[in-house]
């Protein structure tokens, strides 16, 4: 995470929570579902994918969230993954709310579009990676 932060600049500028983050958030209760939660909300957005282990990040990241959320305590954090289903529970929360869908569902339509773009095209290989649906 540490080169994707010096990669992109300031980790204010991807973590930053807006009322909707929020209030997505605050439906959770205790400071370590909450911190928790923030977490793999802004890490999705970040790196396009959910982390392995959704505590896997710099302590700049936590601290700059548990601000944002008035946590005062965040060694409370370690707690998030206690019980193993609550990441997941999480994801599935996330994944509704941004309307992320699983690569795997879409693997049919997305191989469609690229062999209908290889097809039509006589840019070569960089066009399919140019393009975009």
């Amino acid at each position: 995470m540490d080169r994707w932060l010096r990669r992109y600049g300031s980790s204010s500028r991807f973590f930053f929570l807006d009322d909707a983050d929020k209030a997505l958030v605050r439906r959770h209760r205790g400071d370590h579902h909450r911190l928790g939660f923030a977490l793999q909300l802004t890490t999705v957005r970040f790196v396009g994918m959910f982390l392995l282990d959704p505590l896997d990040v710099p302590d700049e990241v936590v601290i700059y969230l548990a601000k944002q959320l008035d946590i005062d305590m965040i060694e409370q954090l370690s707690r998030y993954t206690e019980r193993r289903g609550t990441r997941f529970e999480h994801q599935d929360e996330i994944r509704a709310a941004l309307g992320l869908i699983e690569f795997s569902a879409q693997v049919e339509g997305f191989t469609a579009w690229l062999d209908g773009l290889a097809y039509t095209t006589g840019d070569g290989p960089h066009a399919l990676f140019a393009a975009s649906p």
